[in-house]
């Protein structure tokens, strides 16, 4: 009996020590891949972009790399740098691989434009050019004339007149329609009351319009449908979408109609402005000091333009022409000094200071004025 137990004992002891002196497997190394792109935003075709490998392995060592391009070349190199020939959307893809052959994947959506075309053509040229955006479309002149802001009626005299842009103000209503109102009522601007995201389409499609005398016309308010296919091809526009329309409806209408060269999107909101940057979009926030210009600085959101009301007298318009950013203005906007008054001391500055483009409430006399000095 004893020597039983003590032959179980040696057994188990033995069975103990050959277990701890097994090699333990060792587990499989966890991959994770990602890479960077340079420039972080606005990538532009016939212009290198070196792209960075960042994974990480958690045992052992990447050793092979293998990046697709999604325009047919691919490339094995660790940090590649690539140029594009076509203005479209790409799937690039990295995949990694460790000496096992254990593999991970990644992929990235990037939209590539063309720096000459539309809009890209301002924002990338280096000529002292002024343009100039008529505010809700040209509904107003200095000798009079007056239009329903917001209307078709107003963004065709825009076009007739030759202006180089026209802002206007996007909302959608209850069921989703999204039409130009600047208000979030449509009591001021229309023969109607209510406000309007509460309203369907068939409720607000035949009012009337005001002209800001207040006098009834005939124009109806338009949607934002309608207004792109109307000035498609002829102007550019500037769309006020902040706090107002949801900005994936509004970039996808634009795309739907093929004119994402030719709109600036207007939006304070930092989340709609990476939202439209990583889309492809001109984005154009407002930046009004020098700490929101650092903020979209470090949070890699450097738009191609930025709005602000001053006329140049500020810190944040000298950080915008260091970085090569353009710079939107509003001037003789709501405002009860004419450019007739003040002899356009306002634009003057704005001018001296570098602006590129104003937005005004007198687009017509502003052009003429800016043609007498050469600079339109």
């Amino acid at each position: 009996m004893k020597i039983n137990r003590f032959l179980k004992s040696i057994l188990l002891l033995s069975t103990i020590l050959i277990s701890s002196c097994k090699t333990a497997e060792p587990e499989q190394a966890v991959i994770n891949c990602v890479f960077t792109v340079e420039p972080q935003t606005y990538a532009t075709i016939d212009s290198e972009l070196a792209f960075t490998d960042k994974s990480s392995i958690t045992a052992g060592k990447i050793v092979s790399w293998s990046w697709n391009f999604d325009d047919g070349t691919i490339s094995t190199l660790k940090n590649p740098v690539h140029t594009f020939t076509i203005a479209k959307t790409y799937d690039v893809t990295l995949t990694v691989k460790d000496k096992h052959n254990n593999s991970k994947s990644y992929s990235k959506k990037m939209v590539l434009s063309s720096p000459n075309k539309g809009l890209r053509r301002i924002m990338y040229q280096t000529s002292d050019t002024v343009y100039v955006c008529a505010h809700r479309a040209l509904h107003l002149t200095l000798s009079n004339n007056e239009y329903p802001e917001n209307s078709t009626t107003a963004i065709n005299r825009s076009i007739e007149n030759k202006i180089d842009m026209f802002e206007c103000d996007v909302r959608n209503t209850a069921d989703g329609v999204l039409v130009l109102m600047h208000d979030a009522t449509v009591d001021r601007t229309t023969n109607g009351t209510g406000t309007l995201n509460k309203m369907n389409y068939s409720d607000i499609k035949n009012l009337k319009l005001k002209a800001p005398s207040g006098k009834l016309t005939s124009d109806t308010i338009p949607t934002l449908k309608q207004v792109l296919a109307l000035s498609k091809n002829k102007i550019f526009i500037a769309l006020d979408i902040d706090s107002k329309a949801p900005v994936a409806n509004v970039l996808k209408i634009v795309q739907d109609i093929d004119m994402l060269d030719d709109v600036l999107f207007f939006t304070a909101l930092q989340a709609d402005v990476g939202y439209l940057i990583s889309n492809g979009a001109i984005a154009m926030p407002s930046c009004y000091n020098n700490s929101t210009f650092g903020t979209y600085i470090q949070n890699n959101l450097k738009p191609l333009i930025f709005q602000t009301d001053k006329n140049g007298y500020s810190e944040e318009w000298v950080s915008m022409r260091t970085a090569n950013i353009k710079i939107y203005c509003n001037l003789y906007m709501l405002d009860p000094i004419l450019p007739t008054t003040d002899n356009w001391t306002q634009l003057n500055a704005s001018i001296q200071n570098g602006v590129n483009i104003v937005q005004t409430d007198y687009p017509i006399e502003m052009i003429d004025y800016l043609k007498s000095v050469h600079k339109h």
